[in-house]
């Protein structure tokens, strides 16, 4: 049971050996191969700019987070502000009451 179990085949290559063929006489001769889809209209639109699905969804968040640095920024910024002021506050009021101290 904890065994695995595999099957493999092998083919020998020979690096020695060689073609037992000729060019044929002409490239027409060989055998038709498909590779692939081939698009026969002959005037493809232009290429656009748009974004895939996963591009506007990058950039989506993107926007997102630059939008959150800056609401972050400015509430830091009017925290800081706030703060300082209030113990500016603060000082001036111990200076007024508790004069001397502050010398």
């Amino acid at each position: 049971m904890s065994l695995i179990v595999a099957e493999i085949s092998l083919s020998e290559i020979r690096t020695s050996a060689t073609a037992s063929y000729s060019n044929t006489a002409q490239p027409s001769g060989s055998d038709p191969q498909s590779q692939g889809w081939v698009c026969t209209v002959a005037n493809l639109p232009a290429p656009t700019n748009q974004l895939t699905p996963l591009q506007e969804a990058m950039k989506r968040v993107t926007d997102s987070y630059a939008n959150a640095q800056q609401s972050v920024a400015q509430i830091q910024r009017t925290i800081t502000t706030q703060i300082t002021q209030d113990l500016s506050g603060v000082a001036t009021s111990l200076k007024t009451a508790v004069p001397g101290v502050f010398a």
